[in-house]
């Protein structure tokens, strides 16, 4: 737990993990990315559902911001444009 909390270990997640929302409250959200896959081996549509299951789950609005964005952008040092 240690290397979580010091930022050393990140864990790709994607929507549809059930077990996501205990993990993250275990281990604390900073340590979680959502990964696509984009645009190999999925589409538009699959990466939609599995964002909207993420968004459905019972993480918090804060949670749920980290794993989707705020990671991999802290992560790889840029901010997401607003795509909405």
């Amino acid at each position: 737990m240690r290397q979580v909390r010091e930022g050393r270990i990140y864990v790709g997640c994607e929507g549809g993990e059930f077990s996501l929302p205990y993990a993250v409250k275990v281990a604390g959200p900073e340590a979680f990315m959502y990964s696509s896959d984009f645009p190999h081996e999925v589409n538009r549509e699959s990466v939609r559902h599995e964002i909207e299951e993420v968004l459905e789950s019972e993480m918090t609005a804060a949670e749920k911001a980290m794993v989707l964005h705020e990671n991999a952008e802290r992560f790889y040092g840029f901010r997401a444009r607003d795509v909405s």
